[in-house]
């Protein structure tokens, strides 16, 4: 946690007082200025940690009157792609109970595709985790994570009941800290539109991620198929100010 932005930290610790509701559905939050000195940061530091909660759904701000712990949504999942969050999570932040309708553990080997991007050689034995994810008795998600077979204890993985990512924080050999993400749009095939009881041309949100510790290291792949009417994610980006030089107008097009 301490490799992690102020407004991360921010957002995990407020995020803690909500799932362990010492504020509940309705509540309204301190002021700004006590909510900060409660949680030992700066007041811009929390009014950003805020707008990304409020982004997600998790408060709500009422111009006038303060800031409110909103009422879970009870249609979809709702996130930011900025933060390492597992489906459980984000079920969570949605008011859902995301349970695995099937969990499936496998050895296998590397393939040239995922080789490249564990950055180890085909052929590799790797332990395969893949989930089937559902909500009230409806698929709303497939989930393959792939990991080199000596980071993990496959049995200790089992017993654990968590995701992969969640095992890796708690007792992981390697511990990820970042992630380089691709984003597809994909029309399901006939294996995913088996697993996830669609018809094969069902359009899909398909989500590439490869976990990196904090120095760099490649250690696990996640794959991911999300049916678009359960999913909905954002990206927050930040404004980069760059020194203008001589001639420029400072003056772009794309906005």
């Amino acid at each position: 946690m301490r490799s992690q932005p102020l407004y991360l930290q921010a957002i995990a610790a407020v995020q803690d007082l909500l799932e362990k509701q010492v504020y509940a559905p309705g509540d309204a939050l301190p002021p700004e200025e006590a909510l900060a000195n409660q949680l030992g940061i700066s007041r811009l530091t929390l009014r950003e940690a805020l707008g990304y909660l409020e982004n997600d759904g998790a408060i709500e701000r009422r111009r006038g009157v303060g800031t409110f712990v909103a009422q879970p949504r009870r249609t979809h999942f709702w996130g930011g792609l900025e933060r390492l969050e597992s489906v459980h999570s984000l079920a969570k932040i949605a008011g859902l109970d995301a349970g695995s309708a099937d969990r499936q553990f496998a050895r296998v080997e590397a393939t040239a595709d995922w080789a490249a991007k564990l950055e180890v050689a085909p052929g590799c034995e790797l332990a395969r985790v893949s989930v089937i994810k559902a909500t009230g008795g409806v698929t709303i998600g497939y989930f393959d994570a792939l990991i080199p077979a000596a980071y993990v204890d496959l049995d200790d993985l089992k017993a654990h009941g968590g995701t992969l990512l969640e095992y890796l924080l708690e007792r992981g050999r390697v511990v990820p800290a970042m992630t380089r993400s691709e984003i597809y749009a994909v029309d399901a095939d006939g294996r995913l539109s088996s697993l996830l009881g669609v018809r094969p041309d069902q359009a899909l949100l398909h989500l590439v991620e490869t976990y990196f510790t904090a120095e760099g290291q490649a250690v696990a792949l996640s794959l991911n198929y999300f049916l678009t009417d359960h999913f909905n994610f954002y990206i927050n980006r930040r404004v980069v100010r760059r020194p203008q030089h001589a001639g420029e107008s400072g003056r772009g097009g794309d906005l």
